[in-house]
């Protein structure tokens, strides 16, 4: 994935990697609506017997992650999950993450700033679980303890996908022309 975070990641797993001397291979989807084909990387990675395995499961590698993760642990490769703890397994020895469900008051309180107390708003998500979920769940607590004037009238799954997002947002503003504001879960 290219995206800038996941760009970060990759270069301080490079650099880490080069500090330490070893060997680092950085794999991933194009997309992070791929669950499938990171599923088929994860299973690749334990097959080539690393050290250590980093994992970001994406929405739709939640499900499947768990039972091929036990196939780490059988092999003795120890396994951190980065951004996402991985649900429904305890084979991962760390969880390297953001108070993503801060991040999502936070973002609260910033639009709030922004378009006042009142208003319907609305969520383009980017994805339905995991970050994407504690992100959306922390928007909506901080609204409602805290503009209850502001009404969340649609939330809708962009799918990772700028494409996919900006169509959604464009389907809520016609569906809501007098929209606040909206608040999206990632870039």
């Amino acid at each position: 994935n290219a995206s800038d975070y996941w760009t970060m990641v990759k270069d301080g797993a490079m650099a880490a990697g080069k500090e330490l001397g070893a060997e680092v291979t950085f794999n991933g989807p194009d997309t992070e609506s791929e669950g499938d084909k990171q599923l088929n990387q994860l299973q690749t990675a334990i097959n080539d017997k690393p050290s250590g395995i980093g994992l970001a499961p994406q929405d739709g590698a939640q499900d499947g992650a768990p039972a091929i993760l036990d196939t780490a642990k059988a092999a003795g490769i120890p396994v951190v999950a980065l951004d996402t703890p991985t649900n429904r397994s305890d084979v991962q020895i760390a969880t390297v993450a953001s108070d993503n469900k801060g991040i999502g008051a936070q973002a609260a309180e910033e639009l709030a700033k922004v378009v006042g107390t009142t208003g319907d708003i609305a969520i383009v998500a980017n994805g339905e679980v995991g970050t994407a979920a504690a992100r959306r769940d922390g928007f909506k607590e901080w609204i409602t303890a805290n503009a209850p004037g502001l009404k969340i009238v649609d939330i809708q799954n962009g799918e990772s996908d700028p494409a996919k997002s900006r169509d959604k947002a464009q389907g809520i503003l016609q569906a809501h022309p007098d929209l606040a504001g909206f608040a999206g879960t990632s870039d």
